[in-house]
């Protein structure tokens, strides 16, 4: 596709001239003008918010901290600390009075609506019940009282466990035998050799580290048995 490379007419090169020209002119003289404004503004609003608040005296810094410090909302040493901040030029003085005072306020209110609404929170909640025990307070109950699964299980779906992790909570809860059980066991004969290494295997062990507990636990056998025999000679 050839390109157009026709430049346009005179007329509106030189209109276009004029308009940015006007343009860039007037931004800069409402922008300079703005400039000069700047400090008779911030005057006027300072002359104003005197004129309608006037100054924060002492004793209004510190009877407003002091009704904070009687509500337990600061102590002392914090009061002493904030009323450094009416010495503050003007009117930053005033905005710091005025946040301040808003911001202990609010605080105390929502304190306070929160501590006299906990008898409306607590008969919603006995209403309603919310909240749900955690999932290893309910597995037990299933344990005790195996009736009591179905419940346990739908208990721990309200709490957000899908079926999958609850068949794994439940496969984490069940009892193992300690080391020492399934040595005993061994040595007496209740557990044949597989029924050991798999209750070995549930604790956690590897194939090496069976090896040595069982060695170990031949071993003690063998000199418990010797200790009997020489304290059997000695009665």
């Amino acid at each position: 596709m050839p390109e157009n490379n026709e430049k346009p007419p005179v007329w509106i090169v030189a209109l276009w001239d004029t308009l940015a020209g006007f343009f860039t002119k007037m931004f800069e003289s409402v922008w300079s003008g703005f400039m000069d404004m700047i400090p008779h503004i911030w005057s006027d609003t300072h002359s104003y918010w005197s004129k309608w608040f006037g100054k924060r005296e002492t004793a209004q810094w510190n009877a407003m901290l002091d009704m904070f410090v009687s509500a337990e909302m600061i102590d002392a040493d914090a009061a002493a600390n904030l009323l450094k901040l009416k010495d503050v030029s003007g009117p930053l003085d005033d905005l710091f009075y005025f946040y301040l005072f808003y911001s202990l306020s609010s605080t105390y209110m929502m304190q306070a609506g929160f501590a006299v609404g906990g008898k409306t929170r607590q008969s919603l909640n006995k209403k309603y019940s919310p909240e749900v025990p955690h999932f290893r307070e309910l597995i037990p109950a299933a344990f005790i009282a195996p009736e009591k699964t179905g419940e346990v299980r739908d208990a721990m779906k309200r709490g957000g466990i899908s079926d999958e992790d609850i068949d794994l909570a439940f496969l984490a809860s069940y009892r193992l035998y300690t080391e020492m059980d399934i040595r005993t066991l061994w040595l007496r004969g209740v557990l044949n050799d597989d029924q050991m290494f798999m209750r070995m295997r549930e604790l956690g062990y590897t194939d090496t580290r069976k090896k040595t507990a069982i060695l170990k636990a031949y071993r003690n056998k063998q000199r418990k048995s010797a200790s009997f025999c020489i304290d059997t000679r000695l009665f």
